[in-house]
């Protein structure tokens, strides 16, 4: 999480205060992304 966001951060030209939420868009698609693996998976296995 803390990679993407930094990630968030660089995009939007390294502009401070936005740290919090940098933190919670990471963790929302890092989220995401897992259930959407698991959704595949479990599909998958069928």
């Amino acid at each position: 999480m803390r990679q993407r966001a930094y990630e968030l951060y660089e995009q939007r030209g390294r502009v401070d205060g936005f740290a919090l939420g940098d933190w919670f868009q990471a963790e929302a698609e890092i989220l995401a992304a897992q259930k959407q693996q698991k959704v595949k998976a479990a599909r998958g296995s069928k």
